[in-house]
């Protein structure tokens, strides 16, 4: 399930910086959308991308722990 997640914000990672791009270049066009644009990519680069980190480590730390559990003990 952990690599679907961290799929999931690699994928959203991609659009918010090419979404950004565009941003950046079309500002002077109209600031209060574009602006808009460019401080909700800053948020999810700030604030939802981190949880990667936390991803990656699980996906590393591998299933050997679940597997130690008997059927019975569920």
């Amino acid at each position: 399930m952990e690599y679907l997640h961290l799929f999931g914000y690699v994928a959203y990672a991609y659009m918010w910086s090419r979404m950004a791009a565009v941003a950046r270049d079309s500002l002077v066009q109209d600031p209060a959308f574009y602006g808009a644009k460019l401080a909700s990519a800053g948020f999810f680069f700030e604030r939802l991308l981190p949880r990667t980190l936390s991803l990656q480590a699980s996906i590393r730390a591998g299933s050997a722990s679940l597997f130690e559990l008997d059927a019975t003990q569920f």
